[in-house]
């Protein structure tokens, strides 16, 4: 049986794409056996985390697709642009939320849907609240899609970011079924309808077809890269795209990120930077006990899942004399309501698509 991605536009390493593959392989194996994954009962994202001083954080990790069955890429180990989406829209209208950030580790996905979930995260942050992505692992070619959306965007000196380019694969079966014994006769109405199938020989014609659509997917990644990284679309092709991979500052000597950071100096940035200045960490004299109460649910976010952790320049001098780290819990804010904020996202997303 083909695998369905193969005849997708993929925005991604060969890597992520042989195992967004096998992934898909394992579901449909499971799913003809009658295996199905009970749906869990999910009061929120399990892309979403949030700390006590009002930071957001969405994890995006593995192959991306635009499957928004949470459970199945839980298990899969892939992130649905769908989930992403919900992910922003939760953080972007919780009104104790004044920064997000993306915690991206994938080397990319799915063409399908990507454009307009980054277009969501830079609508958030050109009209909400700021937004960050950072990487200490891959933000490659849909990832870097994404990432490139926010306002800022950092990596660690041993991450790997870029690869902007589009590929696609074509699987032709046509002497296999002719060795089993197997003839497929194709009718068609309409001269270029499913010209690059997998039953018939590959034409000239159909590989056009696959370019073609390989080369509009392609432009509007280095047109999308360009517009939120503010360059021109020459430079952005030339010196940032092609499918080049860049690790540490190569990648931002050639403007895909803004500047070189580990998460704890990103996330100490932004709490100093763009947090309200009187939520603070309450230290106490003594020793350190073993769970820092950074994160909400003793670092996990209501699911389950283990979210990261990030110490302050603050913390880090407290436990090196010593101390206890307790998180104070956020104040009250005159913050708009939900409803408010919700409603601002919708009428920018409506404008938009107009």
């Amino acid at each position: 049986m083909p695998r369905v991605t193969e005849e997708k536009v993929w925005a991604g390493t060969e890597a992520s794409l042989h195992a967004a593959l096998d992934a898909e392989e394992a579901r449909a194996t499971r799913m003809a056996a009658g295996e199905r994954l009970g749906d869990k009962d999910r009061e929120a994202s399990r892309l979403l985390a949030i700390d006590d001083a009002g930071v957001a954080t969405i994890s995006i990790k593995g192959p991306l697709t635009n499957d928004g069955d949470a459970t199945w890429n839980e298990w899969l180990g892939m992130t649905g642009y769908p989930e992403i989406r919900d992910a922003m829209i939760s953080a972007a209208t919780d009104t104790s939320v004044q920064h997000i950030i993306l915690d991206i580790d994938s080397g990319g996905g799915a063409v399908s849907g990507v454009d307009d979930t980054a277009k969501l995260i830079r609508l958030v942050h050109d009209n909400v609240k700021p937004v960050t992505a950072f990487t200490d692992g891959s933000m490659y070619s849909a990832a870097y899609w994404l990432g490139s959306s926010a306002g800022e965007v950092y990596a660690s000196k041993a991450a790997g970011m870029g690869s902007i380019g589009v590929i696609a694969t074509h699987m032709e079966r046509s002497e296999m079924l002719k060795e089993a014994g197997i003839g497929v006769t194709v009718v068609r109405a309409g001269k270029y309808k499913a010209l690059a199938n997998g039953v018939e020989k590959l034409t000239e014609e159909g590989k056009a077809q696959i370019q073609a659509g390989v080369d509009a997917a392609y432009k509007i990644f280095v047109g999308h890269v360009a517009e939120v990284r503010g360059k021109s679309y020459e430079f952005a092709g030339s010196v940032m795209a092609q499918g080049r991979e860049f690790y540490g500052q190569a990648g931002a000597d050639a403007g895909l990120v803004d500047g070189i950071k580990s998460f704890d100096q990103v996330m100490s940035d932004v709490k100093r930077n763009f947090v309200d200045p009187s939520i603070k960490s309450a230290y106490t004299s003594g020793k350190q006990t073993s769970g820092l109460r950074v994160e909400k649910d003793n670092g996990e976010n209501g699911m389950g899942m283990k979210v990261r952790k990030a110490l302050s320049e603050q913390d880090i001098a407290a436990l090196a004399a010593g101390a206890t780290l307790e998180a104070s819990q956020a104040p009250e804010t005159d913050a708009q309501s939900e409803v408010e904020v919700a409603a601002q996202v919708a009428q920018v997303e409506g404008a938009e698509g107009a």
